[in-house]
């Protein structure tokens, strides 16, 4: 681990003669391993020499000290591996680029995170695959669970720095222009990923999204208009199935099976289904329309697997009236 140039003149700017000052309670060693922490060591080079094993021990000591967490906060800001150096142009990556836009963060200028839903770890292990592509495969990247949602962030300064501001009209604009035509659906997939709402389960294939910035939607429509209807409004924007299916192939959410919350029992469903019911029976046994069985069926069951059960059941019927 390093320290930038940046970090190492923010330190010595904010050094004062109290920073080096000794605790009643340290003894030589604390005292060492907290010179060497102010002038911007790493964790391995602190511990050095010392009767402590982890870079945690004298940490415990260092927050007595009224400077700890003026240092600590230049430390974590600009504190990095020297392996997360960003060798790769991020225009190679819209995808990233799009949910970024969308779910996106960066924070101190050293970490960038991603805000998702409790459902979309699929989302969250492509975003993990995209970084390590960019950061190499030994770069730390962490994903975990914060209340409902899932975050995946990382620290890198390079990175943050070549990541766009997300509130700049003009880095947009930039950015948008300098895609190609299937960079551009795939920005708009990460997008949708983000901040989108699809109807993939219920084989409508219709998109909305939603932007804080408008500038974004405006660029979304004007491209988007030629493969169909979109209707915008406010910071709103609908594409219409015809453009749905176009972005569904550059869409993580396609792969994504909400969980059922209805009625219908789908379990006692899809083994009437195994049994060779067909779905108007099991629709008359359950008190549900065929329409509502078949969804529950879809959300909660592989869809594939599913559909295959539906055609089968139509096949026969097709088979048995052209017989009679």
């Amino acid at each position: 681990m390093i320290y930038g140039s940046r970090a190492l003149k923010l330190l010595k700017k904010s050094i004062c003669k109290n920073c080096k000052r000794r605790l009643p309670n340290w003894d030589d060693d604390v005292y060492t391993c907290w010179l060497r922490y102010v002038n911007g060591c790493d964790r391995i080079e602190i511990i050095r020499g010392t009767r402590f094993s982890l870079y945690v021990s004298p940490r415990y000591y260092f927050r007595n000290h009224p400077c700890y967490r003026k240092i600590a906060r230049i430390r974590k800001l600009w504190f990095r591996s020297v392996k997360m150096y960003v060798n790769v142009s991020l225009k190679d990556y819209p995808w990233l680029l799009g949910i970024f836009y969308a779910d996106g963060s960066k924070h101190d200028g050293s970490q960038l995170s991603f805000a998702l839903s409790l459902n979309e770890d699929i989302i969250a292990k492509k975003i993990v695959k995209e970084l390590k592509k960019i950061l190499g495969k030994k770069s730390h990247i962490v994903t975990e669970m914060i209340g409902n949602m899932i975050n995946v962030r990382t620290h890198s300064i390079e990175l943050c720095d070549n990541f766009p501001c997300k509130d700049s009209k003009k880095e947009f604009i930039e950015l948008w222009n300098s895609f190609n035509e299937e960079a551009k659906l795939d920005f708009v997939g990460g997008y949708v990923d983000g901040d989108g709402s699809c109807a993939f389960q219920d084989d409508i294939d219709s998109i909305g999204l939603f932007s804080k910035r408008k500038f974004i939607i405006v660029a979304f429509k004007k491209f988007l208009l030629k493969y169909g209807y979109i209707s915008m409004k406010g910071n709103k924007m609908y594409m219409s199935p015809t453009v749905g299916v176009i972005i569904k192939r550059h869409v993580m959410k396609e792969h994504i099976t909400k969980l059922y919350s209805g009625k219908v029992d789908t379990e006692s469903a899809l083994k009437m289904m195994k049994r060779g019911n067909s779905l108007y029976r099991i629709s008359k046994f359950m008190g549900f329309d065929k329409k509502t069985i078949s969804i529950a069926l879809k959300r909660t069951y592989n869809k594939r697997m599913i559909q295959r059960y539906l055609d089968r059941k139509n096949t026969n019927l097709k088979y048995s009236e052209k017989k009679n």
